[in-house]
């Protein structure tokens, strides 16, 4: 799955439960679509609607916790 398809499915998720459209945390592109150029809403970690964890949180994920490297 690539964020092109992820962003739709997490606004539709945002939709889904009620979050307002200003709320969510992806922007469609020029064209009005998710692809290249679409962009994050600003404040994208403030908002409530549902988004892709950021580098930081997935690799806090990954490890559980741990903080070592292996």
């Amino acid at each position: 799955m690539t964020c092109y398809e992820a962003a739709p499915y997490c606004n539709w998720l945002s939709e889904r439960e009620g979050i307002p459209e200003k709320e969510w945390c992806y922007l469609k592109n020029d064209a009005g679509k998710y692809g290249p150029g679409m962009r994050l809403a600003p404040g994208v970690l403030e908002k409530r609607g549902d988004r892709l964890p950021t580098q930081t949180q997935w690799e806090y994920a990954c490890r559980a916790g741990a903080v070592t490297r292996r």
